[in-house]
């Protein structure tokens, strides 16, 4: 049986399990942050796109800590190179090639593109903080990762909604204007209007 320094018998253990060294770099679109008008979950010009970008290791674990000396970990810091294609940038730089420093095996980066595109971002050689200088990871680290987001042209908004001007009825058309032409793919039925929250359809010209 176990026991403790005193004899006694020891009932459980405590177990710190660590992360494996890291092995790849990994980055995947995690959602947006639309303007006021915009519906989430579609990703258009003038969004933000939320990038998760994570060093992981061979189990896919963030690596949290790195192992400074034989049994000794220590927060890990990873600086990561970034180019966007096309007229992308990220935004809290407001430029197109930017470093992104991942602490603790995540970080999250902010994407936004004023052209309806799709655009690439492609992450340089991975470094990690060691005694205050940056250098590389092995040969064996996956870095080369790579991820697309496509940014879609805004739908029409809707900016203004009254009653057509009319002379002895009860039930006056509603008028809509947009802030960009539209056209009704048919003649029938005519042009629904919905509400943003989901309400019904509301006929409209």
């Amino acid at each position: 049986p176990i026991q403790d320094r005193l004899g006694g018998p020891v009932s459980e253990l405590l177990l710190e399990v660590q992360s494996a060294p890291p092995a790849r770099l990994v980055a995947e679109y995690v959602g947006d942050s639309p303007g006021p008008l915009g519906p989430p979950g579609r990703l258009e010009t003038g969004d933000e796109a939320l990038v998760a970008l994570r060093v992981e290791d061979a189990y896919g674990n963030p690596v949290r800590e790195v192992e400074a000396a034989p049994g000794v970990y220590e927060e890990s810091f990873f600086r990561v190179p970034l180019t966007l294609s096309g007229s992308a940038v990220e935004s809290f730089s407001g430029a197109s090639e930017t470093e992104v420093l991942v602490r603790g095996g995540e970080a999250t980066l902010r994407v936004r593109d004023d052209v309806a595109e799709t655009v690439t971002l492609a992450f340089g050689d991975v470094e990690r903080l060691v005694d205050a200088s940056w250098e590389p990871l092995p040969p064996s680290f996956e870095g080369a990762a790579s991820l697309e987001l496509t940014f879609l042209k805004p739908a029409p908004e809707l900016v203004e909604v009254a009653f057509a001007p009319v002379h002895d009825r009860t039930d006056p058309p509603i008028v809509a204007r947009f802030n960009e032409p539209v056209t009704n793919p048919s003649a029938e039925p005519p042009l629904a209007v919905r509400y943003l929250v989901g309400s019904p359809a509301i006929d409209g010209e």
